[in-house]
């Protein structure tokens, strides 16, 4: 009976580029209950192991599966190779997602290098969001700021995915708030309605936002008081909750620039 670490004869060739976006079906019957430390590295096994990454919940098995994902890919394949850039972002959230804030800003400002070295304007989008967030867990909030910024005028300007801007929007809101500048927040989701979240999704975004105001502040560079809120989590994120369903208490304090897109 052959073991996990047994190669099948499917798994013997590795074509030169190799970008698929999804596992075969043997490779995932491969990885059903596999141990990720116990895998062999072997490329045709990567995407496979992306897709365990994104599905699982546990934060420790998530590291585990993305750093097998990476550590492969980066034995494998040229910085440029698409799953290679796929589970380096999912090593950066995941190393995150653990406090490992350091080596995620790491894994994160080497990836946006590698897309901009190759000249892919909508992934370098992407991958400046990502950094920003990296750079304001390490309290770098100043750069952090510059980095969504730039990511919104380049979006604004044509470059990325088009759902990108929903995205970047909230990431820029929450890194404001976060940093005690709750208007400067305001007037950020007034100035770009057309990049508000759906009505039924806005509940999550006040959360998000309400979550950061309350955590960041005591690592925080600029904050005014280094102090969280006086109000609790739930109060705050009630209090963002009616003003992100208002909309006429978010039109009077939209910005006359135009938002662009």
């Amino acid at each position: 009976m052959s073991g996990i670490n047994d190669e099948p004869d499917s798994f013997q060739s590795d074509p030169p580029g190799c970008d698929r976006v999804g596992p075969t079906l043997g490779e995932q019957l491969l990885l059903d209950g596999a141990d990720p430390a116990h895998l062999p590295d072997h490329p045709l096994l990567v995407a496979a192991a992306i897709g365990h990454c994104e599905r699982v919940m546990d934060p420790a098995l998530r590291l585990a599966w993305a750093q097998y994902a990476y550590r492969v890919a980066a034995e494998r394949w040229e910085p440029d190779e698409p799953l290679r850039l796929r589970a380096m972002l999912l090593y950066g959230q995941a190393l995150s997602q653990r406090g490992r804030v350091l080596d995620a800003y790491r894994i994160h400002r080497t990836r946006l290098t590698i897309l901009e070295e190759v000249g892919d304007p909508d992934e370098s989008v992407s991958g400046r969001r990502h950094l920003a967030g990296a750079l304001h867990a390490i309290s770098h909030c100043d750069e952090a700021t510059t980095a969504i910024h730039h990511a919104l005028t380049s979006w604004l300007a044509g470059d990325g995915p088009e759902d990108e801007g929903v995205h970047i929007l909230a990431d820029y809101a929450m890194i404001l708030a976060g940093c005690g500048r709750t208007r400067a927040a305001l007037q950020l989701l007034a100035a770009h309605p057309q990049l508000l979240p759906a009505s039924e999704d806005r509940d999550t975004l006040a959360l998000r936002i309400a979550s950061k105001a309350c955590t960041h502040p005591p690592i925080c560079r600029r904050h005014p008081t280094g102090r969280p809120p006086q109000r609790g989590i739930r109060q705050l994120t009630a209090s963002w909750q009616r003003l992100l369903h208002a909309a006429p208490v978010l039109s009077h304090l939209r910005s006359t620039e135009s938002p662009g897109r």
